[in-house]
């Protein structure tokens, strides 16, 4: 059992710096913006595809009834067979960001200074990531139950939403990387944040003012959240890139930081608000942390276009 565990902290550190330095080949290689959104769209889609086919996989060889040790081995031997292809071919990749890419050092001293980052422009907009993690994560950790006890949606219905959730974002981030391309990635992350406030203030309003609702909205507006999430999730490191001074790693792995740091916090905010106040707590939260996320991140996106002398139109 204690190789299971220590298995399991292997996957989930590598898992981890997947998330910080995928994104980091595509925002600090210089690509245009054209070119970046719709990599950054491509490797989303990518990876929601991916958890669908893991998804189904999972569940065809549970049904085979093969045992949790073989269904690990398997996933085991995913992992090494990925391995060999990122050996093989993220050459090129690598050398792309440290030959193309601008040069995180712009003038400005101690840009890598722990202090100066928290300080910076930067330090803002990671701000208004930590406030936005109480938007996407004090519902999204608890959907099911919050969709049963809430609502009195069954949750084998709500794990449906989920699939057809993921079919969805398939097609809207394919139109959000085109929307991006041709404006950036503030107005994307700023609209994602106005989307948490309206599907925040309308679960408030349909748990407090109704006493029978339709199923099916609620789901549909789960959905509509849920979109928001994987906007913010793919335009979030090119913000970042943006508002950094400091180098593509170590601007990544601060995102990534305040990004679990977060979701570990919210997670057990939400549980202790919905012990405390009911399920219905956790649409206030996701109202309350998108406003001000929202505050913050519209604050620091206008200082950058006053740095960088860019209009990043949000």
């Amino acid at each position: 059992m204690a190789l299971y565990y220590a298995a399991s902290g292997c996957f989930g550190i590598g898992s981890a710096t997947l998330l910080m330095i995928n994104p980091a080949f595509i925002v600090a290689a210089g690509f245009s913006q054209d070119n970046e959104a719709k990599r950054l769209a491509r490797l989303n889609q990518t990876l929601i595809f991916g958890q669908l086919v893991a998804g189904l996989g999972l569940a065809a060889l549970t049904s085979a009834g093969l045992t949790y040790q073989t269904r690990f081995l398997m996933i085991t031997v995913l992992a090494l067979v990925s391995l060999v292809l990122t050996a093989a071919t993220n050459k090129e990749a690598a050398q792309r960001i440290l030959v193309e890419a601008p040069r995180a050092d712009d003038g400005k001293s101690g840009a890598g200074d722990l202090k100066r980052i928290i300080l910076s422009v930067f330090g803002l907009f990671l701000l208004a990531v930590m406030f936005s993690q109480f938007a996407n994560s004090s519902l999204s950790g608890q959907f099911p139950t919050y969709m049963q006890q809430v609502f009195s949606i069954d949750p084998s219905i709500s794990s449906i939403t989920l699939s057809v959730s993921s079919v969805v974002t398939l097609i809207s981030l394919g139109m959000v990387g085109r929307w991006m391309a041709q404006h950036g990635p503030a107005p994307v992350w700023l609209t994602g944040m106005l989307m948490y406030m309206a599907t925040g203030a309308a679960f408030i309003v349909l748990s407090v003012g109704f006493d029978n609702v339709w199923p099916y909205l609620p789901l549909g507006l789960y959905i509509v959240y849920l979109q928001a999430l994987a906007w913010q999730d793919m335009v979030q490191p090119a913000l970042a890139a943006r508002a950094s001074t400091a180098g593509a790693a170590t601007t990544q792995g601060f995102l990534l930081f305040v990004v679990a740091s977060s979701y570990a916090f919210v997670s057990i905010l939400s549980a202790e608000a919905a012990d405390a106040f009911g399920f219905g707590s956790l649409a206030w939260i996701v109202l309350a942390g998108a406003v001000m996320a929202f505050i913050a991140g519209r604050i620091a996106i206008r200082q950058m276009s006053k740095e960088t002398k860019h209009n990043y139109k949000y």
